[in-house]
């Protein structure tokens, strides 16, 4: 429970790009460093709060998530599955969509197979 208070509390800190617009090394490193720590608190706070089952927290961490990676597939997953936990249907029809949509405009190709059928799966659950 700690840790997930921990978490949160880290999240709720971090306010987007480390100095945007200014591109010198150190910085850049920074930068990296400091996104690539917010999406591993985020991957585990989603783990935490899927296994108590606490889904609203889940889409909010997930949407977190996937707004500093937008092709962050555990993220999208996490989401559908926490719609559809919750009987929402359409909102996770819809976040299967954008994850199609992200990754056409990004490479013009799909997600993963793997990422494909665990998705299928959830929405074919749904039915």
């Amino acid at each position: 429970d700690t840790k997930e208070v921990l978490a949160k509390r880290a999240i709720d800190l971090y306010k987007g790009e480390f100095l945007p617009g200014y591109y010198e090394d150190w910085i850049e490193e920074l930068r990296t460093n400091l996104q690539n720590k917010l999406i591993e608190i985020c991957e585990e706070l989603i783990a935490i709060l899927t296994k108590e089952k606490k889904y609203d927290e889940v889409i909010v961490y997930a949407e977190r998530l996937v707004s500093a990676d937008k092709l962050h597939e555990k993220a999208f997953i996490s989401l559908v599955k926490a719609y559809a936990q919750l009987g929402n249907q359409n909102m996770a029809k819809k976040k299967f969509s954008q994850l199609l949509k992200n990754y056409e405009e990004e490479y013009g190709e799909k997600p993963s197979k793997q990422t494909l059928n665990q998705i299928e799966k959830i929405l074919i659950d749904l039915e």
